[in-house]
């Protein structure tokens, strides 16, 4: 799974900006522009997806109600960024 272009855009978002609101946007490479919230949401869902196919994979019945999830952010950021992760999360229906 590739996910270089998003991961290389999310972590520019991450050290440029300590502060975000929900209406906030980013450009693609392409130039268009998207809600960062759902970019951010898309990007969790991502990684929930991946998780979950790697203990079907392994053959590990877990569901989804027996995982707790865990989304750290940078400390330095103020709680208008924090707030925008678990909106983003909220989106996946992930719990934080």
């Amino acid at each position: 799974m590739a996910h270089g272009p998003l991961l290389k855009m999310i972590l520019t978002l991450i050290f440029l900006f300590q502060s975000f609101d929900r209406d906030f946007a980013i450009e693609d490479h392409l130039g268009r522009h998207f809600k960062a919230v759902d970019v951010f949401a898309r990007s969790i869902e991502s990684l929930k997806k991946e998780c979950s196919n790697c203990l079907k994979e392994n053959n590990l019945k877990v569901s989804d109600d027996e995982i707790d999830w865990v989304l750290s952010v940078p400390s330095i950021w103020d709680e208008s960024a924090k707030q925008f992760m678990r909106t983003a999360a909220a989106q996946v229906l992930i719990s934080i």
